[in-house]
């Protein structure tokens, strides 16, 4: 296959979506979502988000939606103010701002102390999502099992082809 066109260089499609080195990174976050998880924030609802794993040592300052089966594609990216840690019991008194029931809540942790939590500013909608398809046809790209840095390119990549414009909420 040949390259693709960004910003009028053409960009060799054996590039690796995931950031390699600390200087490859660009502050994104890709997280894998299930449908039904990623429902919340493509609404624009959802203000906080909690995972088992988070970045602790790098600045993220944007988390991009990858949902996995059966959409497999990048619907959405929001702004990250924080990334932290929480407990259960911080969690429960965020079960709004994380669009989760108490039950789903503590079902989550399942015994953990604590988990991580992305804080979430705003959000952003895929006006065209980019599929898992498309993804492999541009670059080495392997929904993550947590998280992974995009680079820099990769990055340039998705911004180009999804389009994002902000919710209302």
């Amino acid at each position: 296959m040949s390259g693709i066109q960004i910003g009028g260089t053409e960009v060799n499609q054996d590039i690796s979506a995931k950031a390699e080195t600390p200087d490859q990174q660009c502050g994104v976050v890709v997280v894998s979502f299930d449908d039904t998880g990623a429902k919340p924030i493509q609404a624009g609802l959802a203000k906080c988000v909690i995972r088992k794993r988070v970045p602790k040592t790098t600045a993220a300052e944007w988390l991009y939606v990858y949902v996995n089966s059966p959409v497999c594609a990048i619907v959405a990216r929001a702004a990250i103010s924080k990334v932290d840690s929480v407990s259960l019991r911080a969690a429960l008194n965020l079960s709004k701002d994380l669009c989760l029931s108490p039950d789903a809540i503590t079902q989550y942790f399942e015994g953990a102390d604590s988990v991580g939590i992305y804080r979430l500013k705003h959000i952003e909608i895929a006006s065209k999502p980019p599929t898992l398809e498309w993804l492999r046809d541009q670059m080495i790209f392997h929904p993550p099992q947590s998280f992974l840095f995009l680079s820099v390119t990769a990055k340039k990549i998705i911004d180009s082809a999804a389009s994002f414009k902000k919710t209302k909420k």
